[in-house]
């Protein structure tokens, strides 16, 4: 009996550890649950609060996307506009280009054609400066030669001054036979002579006079200096120191070309005009041709 209380207690004993150690596990896992409980309760209240947080930031966020597909829209309404005036633009682009261009051919013809009128009033304007330059040396010429004429007028006018004195002289001592006087068809026409004074003798009343000489003179060759294509009319580079007389005919050559006549008609120093004498054209003379006496 003792042995079976012993072993009675013992498992009693082992019961109560049992059951203790099962009362500890209990109260251990108890306590760990109500741990994970409170846990999970805090996790949830976070958890609500993050939900109500993020849908906050939800609403927030709808409401930029609202904001965003309005402005969206404006964008896609811009854009439709900003590309409606693109295509007016490129229109008016494309309308401005052939207008452009249209103005550029417009204006390459005005450049042409003030071009043209350019050079024609060039043409003309060189034409009336050659006029002008001509028509200055035909009125030195003119102003030359009519001085000139003035002098050998006055230096004519003491000649038969002198002239008449001598034939006076020549009566008054009853000289039958006179000097020749050179019949004077133009001032410059005259040619140097040399005049002897008469013998007298008393006894016959003869006076021996001796003949005009005239000594040749050799006229170098000349040329044109001038062309006057309206009046057919040149201007050469001789004159009286050169031996030429008024009314002298003379031969116009390029080269060995001839072209024609030309006939003094005004005279001075160091030049002369002449006209041309038909059938020479001043559409055939220029200036520099070659002038030799005839």
């Amino acid at each position: 009996m003792t042995s079976t209380g012993k072993v009675l207690t013992i498992f009693l004993v082992i019961i109560a550890v049992l059951l203790v150690s099962l009362t500890a596990i209990s109260m251990f896992f108890f306590q760990k649950e109500i741990e994970k409980r409170e846990y999970a309760e805090t996790q949830v209240e976070q958890s609500i609060a993050k939900r109500a947080s993020l849908e906050a930031e939800l609403g927030k966020i709808k409401k930029q996307s609202l904001l965003l597909e309005e402005k969206n829209k404006e964008a896609d309404e811009r854009i439709n506009s900003l590309l409606d005036e693109l295509e007016l633009e490129e229109g008016l682009r494309e309308e401005i280009k052939s207008e452009r261009n249209l103005l550029k051919d417009e204006l390459a013809k005005v450049k042409e054609d003030m071009l043209a009128v350019q050079k024609e009033l060039n043409a003309q304007i060189g034409g009336f400066k050659e006029k002008v330059v001509q028509l200055e040396d035909k009125l030195k010429i003119e102003t030359s030669l009519k001085e000139g004429l003035k002098v050998k007028i006055s230096e004519f006018e003491q000649k038969a001054k002198n002239l008449e004195e001598t034939i006076v002289q020549l009566e008054q001592n009853k000289v039958l036979a006179k000097p020749p006087v050179p019949e004077i068809v133009n001032p410059s026409q005259v040619v140097p002579a040399v005049v002897k004074e008469p013998e007298i003798e008393d006894d016959d009343e003869k006076v021996d006079l001796e003949k005009i000489v005239v000594n040749p003179v050799t006229i170098p060759e000349g040329r044109i200096l001038s062309v006057d294509k309206e009046t057919g009319f040149v201007i050469i580079n001789l004159g009286e120191k050169d031996g030429v007389l008024m009314g002298s005919v003379m031969s116009v050559y390029r080269g060995t070309d001839y072209l024609g006549d030309i006939k003094v008609s005004r005279i001075q120093p160091e030049m002369a005009a002449a006209d041309l004498l038909p059938p020479f054209s001043s559409r055939l003379v220029r200036k520099n041709d070659q002038v030799v006496v005839k």
